[in-house]
């Protein structure tokens, strides 16, 4: 029931209206920054570095189909890129039933909505972490890979081989010798086939500076130089230690003599903070001033659109060291289910990516392939 407002005397409502005019004036007025707390936030709208890219618009495997999710429902989130499994995966991760979301199966809905993807090679296996089966496994596993992807002569959204998944702690050093000398053998199979689609990697679960020292030295010493390098950044507010960890990065590039590569965070942000608005923006914002493409991680399959995490050992966490060592902490996890492209965090965080400001530029594309919203630990149990 609407009820009336009693009315205001003529001088009241003179006050009130002198006053809404004096806050109005206030609000607008361009005489002198605002002053919070002794800070001061100055803000250049003139300067424009470039448009909006939607750098950090994309999913981990993010589709899962031809029609999971429709084209006209991926269209609206501008893509940019995604990480998807195998052609002939077998995996079974976070509970799966039955294997999703094939490269090759999903490459021309990826098209349509105008995005590219990674192709995860050790994800042919079904389990999470990954059980080595020796040399010859994988050797015969990656031909059967790359031939069925030089079969598939329509498909044209192949941006890289991502040659392992988080090696700093899922690669059997016991078993299959170091990653490094790992990496130069798979590279070179691969390499003997397919000579023109990039490689991408090493895709460390962490940031580590000794350990990227010695990845990319072997590579430029065997040339085996990755087109892309990848790594994750999964911590709680990560996005506080990216630049150091760019920059960190190209000082090593720099001084062994490397051509400046694109960078891909295939996977960022972490769990505790998936659901976050203002995350997604500090993100997308870190993401644009290092021209970094970055893929969310929003995975889909047989499972409802739901995330829970689980648990893993903090034992089997991979050291952390280099210039932002101790800035984040681990969460204990264990299994947790298929992250998807419908996710309300996975369109928040896309959402961000449409609307985020231009911001300053790196010195070479830093890309971060489209997943965020899911830790390390999470992750760990697919």
């Amino acid at each position: 029931m609407k009820r009336a407002l009693p009315a205001l005397p003529k001088r009241a409502l003179s006050r009130a209206s002198i006053l809404a005019l004096v806050l109005g004036a206030t609000l607008v007025s361009p005489a002198g920054p605002a002053h919070a707390a002794g800070n001061t936030l100055t803000v250049d709208v003139g300067t424009v570095v470039r448009p909006v890219t939607h750098v950090g618009s994309g999913g981990l495997y993010g589709v899962g189909s031809d029609t999971k999710p429709t084209t006209d429902q991926l269209l609206p989130l501008s893509p940019n890129g995604f990480t998807q499994p195998a052609p002939g995966t077998t995996h079974l991760g976070n509970g799966a039933t039955e294997p999703c979301c094939d490269a090759l199966h999903v490459a021309d809905n990826i098209t349509r909505a105008g995005a590219q993807q990674f192709i995860r090679m050790p994800d042919i296996y079904p389990s999470f972490p990954y059980r080595w089966q020796g040399w010859a496994d994988w050797e015969q596993k990656v031909r059967t890979m790359v031939q069925a992807r030089l079969a598939a002569t329509s498909t044209t959204n192949i941006r890289g081989w991502e040659l392992w998944n988080e090696p700093d702690w899922t690669w059997d050093t016991a078993a299959a010798g170091s990653f490094n000398s790992g990496w130069t053998r798979t590279f070179n199979v691969i390499r003997s086939l397919d000579s023109v689609t990039p490689i991408v990697g090493p895709s460390d679960a962490v940031y580590n500076h000794d350990r990227m020292l010695s990845f990319l030295t072997n590579a430029r010493n065997t040339n085996t130089l990755p087109d892309v390098i990848v790594w994750h950044e999964l911590d709680d507010m990560n996005w506080n230690a990216f630049d150091d960890h760019v920059a960190d990065y190209r000082a090593i590039e720099s001084s062994l003599g490397i051509s400046p590569r694109p960078i891909a965070i295939n996977e960022y942000n972490s769990f505790n903070q998936m659901d976050i608005p203002s995350v997604a923006v500090h993100w997308i914002s870190v993401l644009e001033r290092h021209g970094a493409r970055g893929r969310r991680t929003a995975r889909t399959g047989s499972r409802p659109a739901r995330s829970t995490a689980c648990s893993r050992s903090a034992a089997s966490r991979p050291p952390r060291t280099g210039p932002t060592a101790g800035t984040a902490r681990w969460r204990a996890t264990s299994c947790a289910p298929h992250r998807r492209a419908g996710s309300m965090a996975w369109r928040r965080t896309t959402r961000a990516a449409r609307s985020s400001t231009s911001s300053s530029a790196g010195t070479a594309a830093t890309t971060a392939c489209g997943s965020t919203g899911w830790d390390r630990s999470a992750r760990r149990s697919r």
